[in-house]
């Protein structure tokens, strides 16, 4: 069985999210949405899609993946569309979008065919910054958080009210543990999730 090494990055985050991920090539595209939103700690109750970007001269337009495509624009279903596919044999690159908003965009690429794996799929190899806290809204909300929590940790004396004008939904948390959520990967838990998302066709 063949499988793909796959680098998630989720845009605009500080500091850096990222992710290593094996998965087996034969996945849809439905199926690889949820490993995505495993890896990020992403809920999955929000509308996904997967576009891969034009780059000219070798990718003249975009192409878009979606649950509900409208086929005269040339739109392609999710669950009919493998990820050995999605890529092609250029390795084409893809950005997965998450939610209504463009602020959860996270790119994807392949960087490597893994032949007669037989270690189970999916599964995290490695994983650093920080998952998503999707009621934050965007990976910039989280950033600027981050960087609050961080001036008031140094005792800075506006730092707690401008973190409680930013997310007044985060004034009871205590900013050490909220610090470490929003610049570390739990990678034990990441790769639990990861490893149970699809736990009816895991290998």
């Amino acid at each position: 069985m063949t499988s793909t090494a796959v680098h998630l990055n989720l845009q605009h985050a500080h500091p850096t999210s990222e992710r290593l991920i094996v998965c087996d090539d034969e996945l849809n595209l439905a199926e690889f949405a949820q490993v995505i939103d495993a890896a990020f700690d992403l809920t999955g109750e929000a509308r996904c899609l997967f576009v891969r970007p034009p780059k000219p001269p070798v990718f003249t337009e975009s192409v878009v993946y979606t649950a509900f495509p409208d086929a005269e624009s040339g739109e392609k279903p999710l669950a009919q569309t493998s990820l050995a596919e999605a890529f092609g044999q250029l390795r084409r690159p893809l950005d997965y979008h998450y939610g209504h908003s463009t602020d959860w965009v996270i790119s994807v690429q392949s960087i490597g065919e893994i032949p007669n794996d037989q270690e189970p799929t999916p599964r995290l190899v490695h994983g650093a910054g920080p998952d998503t806290a999707e009621g934050l809204e965007s990976p910039r909300i989280m950033s600027t958080i981050r960087d609050s929590l961080m001036a008031e940790l140094a005792g800075v004396p506006d730092a707690i009210e401008r973190r409680q004008f930013i997310a007044p939904g985060v004034n009871d948390v205590k900013p050490l543990p909220l610090l470490e959520r929003l610049s570390f990967c739990d990678e034990l838990a990441a790769g639990e999730r990861v490893a149970t998302c699809l736990n009816w066709r895991r290998r």
